[in-house]
């Protein structure tokens, strides 16, 4: 495999995933709201949240499984090319971490957005009530009625920056492993995709040579 495979195989699979993600983005909310009275008659109506209702993503039919079905063709076509990418860098003396910083500041930016996003616009902090749309629907109330509506509003957000992150994820971990830096590795494994954010800006500087894995040795006997 060589650079121009890995940057075709990289760039399809990356098309796909995207594609995939916003064929099964089945996960949403609504809101239902009533009317207070206030005044006499004619009452003009004051309308209040009564309820916020999730959407459960496994009810999403052929449209959120063919989504499923399309992220995962994705990474079977891109996993080789995040595998052979940082391997290609490491025997060169370089490294991957240009690709790995642009994928993961993508990734953090949509989950760190997105959750923001949750908790400063979403009607959940006031809501009284929160339901799971289900064949047998779950209600919460209270306090963890308002937990639970933030919960499933920023999950969306944070699933969607998993994904987006995986490339990012496997470049680094398939670095740090060739690297034997297996702090980082652990890090990267455990936290990403924040930790391969963190590991593109404070990682190892790119090897040289001599640190690439070894190739097969040549005979000098003249056979």
């Amino acid at each position: 495999m060589n650079r121009v495979v890995v940057w075709i195989l990289g760039t399809i699979s990356g098309i796909i995933l995207l594609f995939g993600i916003l064929s099964s983005s089945t996960l949403g909310y609504g809101v239902t709201s009533g009317c207070t009275s206030i005044g006499s008659n004619p009452a003009p109506c004051t309308p209040q949240l009564q309820q916020v209702i999730l959407s459960n993503p496994l009810e999403g039919g052929s449209r959120f499984w063919g989504g499923l079905l399309i992220v995962l063709l994705a990474l079977l076509i891109g996993l080789p090319a995040w595998i052979g990418g940082p391997i290609l860098a490491l025997r060169r003396g370089s490294s991957s971490r240009t690709g790995i910083l642009i994928v993961s500041v993508i990734a953090c930016a949509i989950g760190i957005v997105g959750v923001a996003a949750a908790f400063l616009t979403s009607p959940a902090l006031a809501t009284p009530e929160t339901c799971i749309s289900s064949t047998a629907q779950t209600c919460f109330y209270g306090d963890q009625a308002k937990l639970v509506a933030l919960l499933g509003i920023g999950f969306g957000s944070v699933l969607v920056s998993l994904l987006i992150g995986i490339p990012a994820w496997v470049m680094a971990l398939t670095e740090t492993a060739g690297r034997r830096s297996w702090g980082w590795f652990i890090a990267v494994l455990c936290t990403s995709p924040f930790g391969a954010l963190l590991y593109s800006f404070l990682g190892a500087p790119p090897s040289s040579p001599r640190d690439a894995p070894p190739g097969p040795a040549l005979s000098t006997s003249g056979e």
